[in-house]
Order: structure tokens, then C-alpha cells, then sequence
């Protein structure tokens, strides 16, 4: 089970295994009124307090993407706008990592290595499904920078999720409910039928400090506001307010 605050409410989802499954449908969706809001703004508060990290350290960037390998996914695109990004940001190395199984792995697998054989500054690495503790230890241990996602299809995706829980900037098209996780407050949101140079942008976008404004400072913000959807903060601050709503606190 996962629980994660939206803009409009809070969801309540019934998710054991990581997203590189299909989604189940939400069990519950709580949507927030101004006064129910109010009730629970000192719980999301505490998130501000917490220490990001920046963005991209030393020209190093890791991209991480988390599906199944099947055509709706659209995984070749993101080969395809990784191979844009490192063509044209020669001065940033990317690591590329793909979590899910799928009957396209083996074929993304050469599309892959085809594309990038000719490229020194990019590496890539496609890890079969993994359990959901796997997944996790991917994106604390091994430093994730940017969850990307290019499907075409989608409800609410618990990748995204489970990516932001971590304080992790999601680029992803506007379809579904994507809508409710991904703004410019935790990433970029990318039209519903995004290409691979639109693609490529939002990923140099996020990459590069100089196109974001204010440096440093804006992928701190960007990993703050990312971590509202970190379930062992969101669980017991979720559950003690609402135990002080029915207490009448």
C-alpha cells in the first residue's frame, strides 16, 4: 500500500510491487476541501524541513527510467532523446539506467547499444525486473538525478511516484493522471504526445543549472518539493492528523 499527497486531494493506493508492473486502481482517493487542507498543512509543512541534495555534481548525471519493456511504454524514445541530450551536451556524462522486463527488452537492449556505441559520455544499464526494495536501493544508493517517463498511456503512475518519494525530478508527458504528480514544482510536464526533441529539452532543461534560473538553488527546490510523496513521513503524519481531525483538535 502507498499513500501520497496530489494537488487536489490525497491517494491512497493498494501497490505492493514496484511500478514496473502495471498500476492497480486506487483504492481510495480523499479529496482535500480549504478547511481539510488547512487541517493538514502543518503535517506537509515538515517536508520543507527537509536537506536536499543538489541536482547534478560535476557534470555527472543519472537518468533512471522504470517500466515494462512493451510498445505502449515507449522506451525507444528515451534512447532515442538520451542519444539527442549526450549529442549535444558533450560536457555532461550520462548514466542511464532502465528497471522492467518486458518482451522489447532484448530488442531496446541493441537499439541501445547501437545508438550510443558512437558516444563517449554516455553508459547505460538495463536491469531486468526488480523488487520493489531493489528499485528503492537504486535510487538512494546509487544517486538518482531523473526519473524519466514517455509512455503514451497512463493512470496515476506509481513509478513516478516512487521515484519523487526519494526527492528524485520526474519528466513526463501529460496523459492520465500524470497531471496530478508532475508540474513545474517536481519536474517537467511534457505535452501528451511528446516527441524525442521536446524530450531531449526537458531533460537539458533539468540537467543543465544554467536553464533553470536560479542554479543550485532550483534543484534543491525541485528535490524538496518532490519529496511530498515520501511515504514514511506521508503515513504517520497522514494518520495523526487524521486522528486529530476525528478527535475534534
Amino acid at each position: 500500500m502507498g499513500i501520497c499527497r496530489l494537488k487536489d486531494g490525497i491517494l491512497i493506493d493498494s501497490i505492493e510491487c514496484s511500478a514496473c508492473q502495471r498500476a492497480q486502481k486506487p483504492i481510495l482517493f480523499i479529496r482535500l476541501t480549504p478547511s481539510l487542507s488547512d487541517c493538514l498543512s502543518p503535517a506537509w509543512a515538515y517536508l520543507s524541513t527537509m536537506r536536499p541534495n543538489p541536482l547534478v555534481r560535476s557534470g555527472h548525471v543519472h537518468v533512471v527510467s522504470c517500466s515494462f519493456c512493451t510498445p505502449v511504454e515507449r522506451v525507444d524514445k528515451i534512447v532515442a532523446s538520451l542519444f539527442r541530450v549526450a549529442s549535444l551536451r558533450r560536457d555532461v556524462v550520462i548514466k542511464w539506467t532502465h528497471i522492467g522486463g518486458g518482451p522489447l527488452l532484448s530488442m531496446l537492449e541493441s537499439r541501445a547499444q547501437h545508438a550510443f556505441s558512437s558516444l563517449n559520455n554516455i553508459s547505460y544499464s538495463f536491469t531486468g525486473t526488480l523488487p520493489r526494495t531493489r528499485v528503492g536501493e537504486i535510487y538512494a544508493r546509487e544517486r538518482t538525478d531523473i526519473f524519466i517517463n514517455l509512455s503514451e498511456s497512463e493512470g496515476v503512475p506509481v513509478s513516478i511516484m516512487e521515484a519523487m518519494s526519494y526527492g528524485i525530478p520526474a519528466i513526463a508527458p501529460d496523459i492520465g493522471g500524470v497531471v496530478s504528480l508532475v508540474d513545474d514544482q517536481t519536474g517537467v510536464l511534457l505535452s501528451a504526445e511528446a516527441g524525442v526533441e521536446e524530450a531531449a529539452q526537458a531533460l537539458i532543461k533539468v540537467i543543465d543549472p544554467a536553464l533553470c534560473g536560479d542554479g543550485k538553488n532550483e534543484s534543491i527546490r525541485l528535490r524538496k518539493d518532490c519529496r511530498e510523496f515520501n511515504s514514511n513521513i506521508n503515513y504517520p503524519l497522514f494518520m495523526q492528523e487524521l486522528h486529530a481531525i476525528a478527535s475534534g483538535a
